[in-house]
């Protein structure tokens, strides 16, 4: 599954842990604080909780986290400008691997 996050997090260390948890998932960053990228569905719950315990439980009243799946295709029509992120395409992309 395909997923955008997007985060307001006022608390520097808080901001900079959510957004190393989503880079070591294999999420891209594609601004400031809007990532992509691809989980199944295991993965999202364990992200899920871990943001939950060693994030979300340290909010601000107005700090939010919001986990945005897309529907089948919807990733593909996103439009970049001035272009996407290299690894766009990579992130989207179902892997496609061949055993011999």
């Amino acid at each position: 599954m395909t997923l955008l996050v997007s985060y307001d997090i006022e608390n520097d260390r808080l901001r900079l842990k959510a957004a190393n948890k989503l880079l070591e998932y294999g999420f891209i960053r594609l601004q400031k604080s809007v990532f992509a990228g691809s989980l199944n569905a295991t993965k999202w719950r364990e992200l899920l909780k871990w943001q939950q315990q060693e994030i979300v439980a340290h909010f601000e009243p107005t700090d939010r986290l919001l986990y945005l799946p897309l529907a089948d295709g919807q990733a593909q029509r996103f439009a970049f400008l001035p272009a996407p992120p290299p690894e766009w395409e990579e992130t989207i992309s179902p892997p496609n691997t061949l055993f011999v």
